[in-house]
């Protein structure tokens, strides 16, 4: 777990030294009118253990809150129509991500068909275009948490200062890496560009798997959210 931190750290002082305000940015969109979604809680691609199995490590985190220790887990969030396609490469094309930690599925279990183990998401915004309703049902849900707020970060003794949370947001969202390889897009060729340019060195670029870095953007994702 300690490569994770390390990475965690990196991708975020990456993602500050990017130009996230920049006009010509793309950021992620949603054509859809609404999806319905389910989870595992064991991650898809990679032997992270080292035990020649795919598709049986956890990602499981400890946490305390009002004095109370807990664990939780980094599930992985998919389509729900397609959980009997071919995995990973088909069950798993789309890449979900969540915004707000321990919100969306409830108690729901994992991983059979029952239809108690979906959720029917209708309320579907483009990031970019209809930020302004994004970010004011946001704060109506989530007790008051502006997500178009600055901040100064800290990190590694230097201050970065009128950080703005939704615009980090959208950046991570764009330039996430994605495990699936399309005509237009090669993972392998991406991932090593990326994990370049946050400084670490080819030679250990091979210990850095898919679910490493799904799970690395989700905790990004929720560092600058909540």
């Amino acid at each position: 777990m300690k490569r994770i931190k390390i990475l965690l750290m990196a991708l975020a002082v990456a993602l500050i030294l990017t130009t996230v305000l920049s006009s010509n940015a793309v950021y992620a969109a949603e054509a859809t009118t609404k999806r319905n979604l389910t989870y595992q809680i064991t991650r898809p691609y990679s032997d992270d253990d080292g035990d020649k199995n795919i598709d049986n490590e956890e990602y499981t985190f400890a946490a305390s809150k009002d004095g109370q220790e807990f664990k939780y887990s980094i599930v992985k969030i998919f389509d729900y129509d397609k959980r009997k396609l071919e995995t990973p490469y088909k069950k798993f094309a789309d890449s979900f991500y969540c915004i707000r930690r321990g919100k969306g599925f409830g108690s729901v279990g994992y991983g059979d068909d029952s239809s108690a183990n979906s959720t029917e998401y209708t309320v579907i915004e483009n990031m970019k275009s209809n930020a302004k309703d994004v970010i004011e049902k946001y704060i109506e849900l989530y007790n008051n948490i502006d997500l178009n707020r600055t901040e100064n970060i800290n990190f590694n003794e230097k201050t970065y200062n009128n950080v703005n949370i939704y615009n980090a947001m959208l950046w991570i969202a764009d330039n996430a890496y994605l495990p699936v390889k399309t005509d237009k897009y090669n993972p392998q060729e991406y991932k090593t560009e990326l994990l370049t340019k946050i400084g670490i060195a080819k030679i250990n670029q091979s210990m850095i798997t898919d679910d490493d870095l799904e799970v690395i953007q989700q905790l990004a994702f929720w560092y600058f959210a909540n």
